[in-house]
């Protein structure tokens, strides 16, 4: 059994969650880059953590239910999300109005702003966010 869950937004490369990984927990990697569908890789080695990649938008229904489990486990110990900073920065206003742009996968993800509900449903029991 793995000593948690850390849960990875806007994470194609998986850099982030692999120190996670090694050190035993599952790490979920939501990025509409991965292939489509939800795919779970056994670990390397027994103690390792698995890796479940969620290839959706955050506001999918497939995403949700791998989420809502691993939030309804109370095993969750870190979210971290890494929009593009143009979608989320001050900085980025002068592209604000093409955020919902259909051939931006990440916009959509940033504009229906579901990663900071998710962070705020349950951000007071974690110890550890980013976004």
């Amino acid at each position: 059994m793995s000593k948690g869950i850390a849960i990875f937004l806007c994470d194609i490369t998986g850099t982030m969650g692999r120190p996670w990984v090694e050190a035993g927990y599952d790490v979920i990697l939501v990025d509409p880059q991965h292939p489509e569908g939800v795919t779970t890789d056994r670990p390397e080695y027994p103690f390792w953590g698995r890796v479940t990649k969620v290839g959706h938008i955050l506001n999918h229904q497939a995403t949700w239910r791998i989420l809502r489990d691993a939030i309804q486990s109370e095993r969750v110990a870190f979210v971290g999300g890494f929009p593009p900073c143009t979608d989320v920065a001050v900085c980025g206003t002068k592209n604000f109005t093409h955020i919902s742009s259909p051939n931006s996968a990440k916009r959509t993800i940033i504009s229906n702003q579901p990663a900071f509900g998710l962070v705020t449903a349950f951000g007071f029991r974690l110890k550890i966010w980013s976004l």
